[in-house]
């Protein structure tokens, strides 16, 4: 039987340049598909559900043991679904947050109910 469900964190931030929804992919905790195979669906279920409008800036987010080993990329859906590598530092800036924010594990007990 194949599952369709699945979980990610998803952070919404607004920043300078507007909003920004971070969505962070949870390893082996997601019972379902990752972040990329799942990303037009996980967009357009948060569109639906009113949490942003479809001018927010969509950000992919794989977490590594150590925080500086991150991965970051800028979804776009139209005209196709396409990745954009981006360092943390520009993440930072777009969210209006601090290197903390980035830093702390979505893994952690306090985050996962």
């Amino acid at each position: 039987m194949h599952s369709c469900g699945g979980i990610c964190r998803v952070r919404t931030y607004v920043g300078s340049e507007g909003v920004v929804v971070l969505l962070t992919d949870l390893g082996d905790l997601n019972d379902g598909q990752s972040v990329t195979n799942a990303v037009e669906k996980i967009i357009d279920s948060v569109i639906r559900k009113g949490l942003v409008t479809q001018s927010a800036t969509f950000i992919e987010h794989y977490e590594r043991d150590l925080a500086e080993f991150d991965t970051f990329d800028v979804v776009t859906l139209i005209p196709t679904t396409q990745w954009k590598s981006i360092k943390r530092e520009k993440v930072v800036e777009l969210i209006a947050g601090d290197e903390k924010e980035l830093s702390e594990r979505s893994v952690e007990p306090e985050f996962i109910e």
